[in-house]
């Protein structure tokens, strides 16, 4: 990781105001001024007014600014971006952009254009196989960022421009963007739930490791912002893992349960993060699951082919998280090999610390 971005990692000790503003106006990337943003917020106000342009894209330094200045509640910058979304063909640079600020007032704005322009068939352009429109890129950018989107009957978030609308008009008046940072009192928490909201959701995996109950509630919400995907690609599954690494029992099954279906690998991984006894005793017993990979049982020949390579994996990540087994003199890199040293040395085995890396 490169040096200017560790410099914005959330800080233990604070970094006086001069620091954050040079650090600011150094930056070589829209990523670093979201950084900088996110964990020192109103002490480069001033600097970012000074590198803020209109109509630039999120991704630009200048874009990138006028977007914090918007999150950190500047009216100026708003009124910019609500202008320029309205007065730019198809929305311009400003739908991302907004989508980005991801406050109250953004929100209002988006839905507000795209109940303006809810008739203008003329902003959806086919280009062969695929269609570009404004609405839908608004439609399908709140669903990512908001937590609990609206949905239909099977879970999935509505894509339609009327659902949205009548979700709005039972919304309007209660705050919908995701707004978890206001509530912790510790400083470092405070600084990590920020840059959650500013979109960095590693963030979260280094939630999980400071072991702090008080961040159940938030991390609660988190589970129903963006894709429903379980996996820690997305925030939903950071979120569910870092719940299951603070003790939640419901988390701690769902991952258990994945490994009898074919995304097995990545609930390996998760359980090996989480280390200790009972993600120890929870791959152990995978081995004997009745539900083995079971929407892959027609396969036949490939299904054997596709066991044996779970039971290989669940012995390879074993031998990563317990230290005494090799006392025994015997190699267990087998199924029954594991379960019957399991079986008579759970009691005094011991434990491989799960390595903790820093994600933000």
């Amino acid at each position: 990781m490169p040096t200017n971005i560790l410099a914005q990692s959330c800080p233990h000790t604070w970094k006086d105001h001069a620091q954050w503003s040079d650090l600011v106006e150094h930056a070589e990337a829209a990523s670093e001024v979201f950084r900088s943003a996110a964990i020192a917020g109103e002490e480069i106000i001033s600097a970012l007014k000074r590198l803020s342009k209109p109509d630039f894209g999120v991704d630009t330094i200048p874009g990138a600014s006028q977007v914090s200045l918007a999150k950190l509640g500047d009216r100026a910058a708003l009124d910019e971006l609500e202008y320029e979304l309205n007065h730019s063909q198809y929305g311009g640079y400003a739908i991302q952009k907004l989508l980005r600020v991801d406050s109250d007032r953004a929100i209002q704005v988006l839905i507000t254009y795209l109940q303006a322009n809810l008739a203008d068939a003329s902003l959806a352009r086919t280009y062969g196989d695929y269609t570009v429109d404004p609405r839908s890129t608004i439609v399908q950018g709140l669903g990512r960022v908001i937590p609990s989107p609206p949905t239909d009957s099977s879970g999935g978030t509505i894509l339609s421009f009327d659902g949205w609308l009548d979700w709005w008009r039972q919304n309007r008046n209660n705050p919908v963007a995701l707004s978890i940072s206001g509530k912790l009192r510790d400083p470092y928490l405070r600084c990590l739930a920020r840059k959650i909201e500013w979109g960095f959701p590693d963030a979260i995996l280094d939630m999980a490791n400071v072991q702090d109950i008080q961040l159940l509630p938030f991390l609660k919400t988190l589970v129903h912002v963006g894709e429903q995907a379980s996996t820690l690609n997305t925030i939903r599954g950071r979120a569910e893992f870092a719940l299951a690494k603070l003790g939640d029992e419901a988390e701690f099954r769902k991952i258990v349960s994945g490994l009898d279906h074919s995304g097995y690998r990545s609930c390996i991984a998760e359980l090996q993060l989480i280390g200790g006894p009972k993600a120890v005793e929870a791959l152990v017993n995978a081995f004997d699951s009745p539900n083995i990979l079971e929407e892959r049982k027609s396969y036949g020949r490939l299904y054997r082919k596709e066991v044996d390579e779970r039971e290989r994996d669940l012995a390879s990540a074993l031998k990563k998280m317990v230290k005494s087994y090799s006392e025994t003199g015997t190699t267990l890199d087998s199924k029954k090999k594991w379960t019957d040293w399991w079986a008579t040395h759970k009691d005094t085995a011991q434990f491989i610390t799960p390595p903790v890396h820093t994600y933000e």
